[in-house]
């Protein structure tokens, strides 16, 4: 999933990543260091974390009581979430092999009510429920690629050197599969 904004030149501050022709413009590719939380966007997922030193997830008052209980209630469909912290912040639904740097931070989940209710499902199959914790996953993912700075913008310029367009928010580095080049509006640049 991707947010765009458009925006003023305003990536000129960070080191272009890519840059592309095509018909003329130019479009250069950023680090997005003013990427939205993506937390804070429609997500199918509820991430509940614990942590001394960091805000992370969703806001929520639970106590981790209740949120063990949430997560291992029949209502719900959840994933464990793990927490790398070493120089960097690095989250995943399968724990890390360093064991000194990482543990266990906290859960995702969905309801299976909001599941039946966003799907229009009236049974919850197996196979319903994996699709569903793949979903999960990736949100996870995607909060991880925001957590590791790996997200990304990019500004086109015609000829001249005006910006045409602009926009950010793109998750991952391939910009074939995150959105970015379909959001251009075309996907015929050439790398230069």
């Amino acid at each position: 999933m991707n947010t765009t904004r458009q925006r003023k030149n305003c990536w000129v501050v960070s080191e272009v990543v890519g840059k592309f022709h095509h018909n003329g413009k130019t479009m250069e590719i950023c680090r997005d260091n003013w990427a939205s939380d993506p937390r804070g966007e429609h997500n199918l997922g509820i991430m509940i974390c614990f942590h001394k030193r960091h805000a992370l997830g969703d806001s929520h008052s639970l106590s981790i009581e209740d949120a063990k209980e949430l997560e291992n209630s029949a209502d719900v469909i959840a994933l464990p979430v793990y927490l790398y912290d070493h120089s960097g912040l690095s989250v995943q639904t399968t724990p890390f092999s360093c064991t000194w740097d990482s543990g266990r931070l906290g859960f995702i989940y969905a309801t299976k009510e909001n599941v039946r209710n966003e799907f229009g499902w009236k049974n919850l199959t197996t196979e319903r429920q994996n699709k569903i914790r793949e979903y999960l996953r990736n949100e996870v993912d995607t909060y991880n690629s925001y957590l590791c700075g790996d997200m990304y913008a990019y500004t086109i310029t015609d000829a001249s050197g005006t910006v045409t367009d602009a926009a950010g928010g793109f998750c991952g580095s391939d910009w074939d599969t995150n959105g970015l080049f379909e959001c251009s509006g075309t996907k015929q640049w050439s790398e230069v």
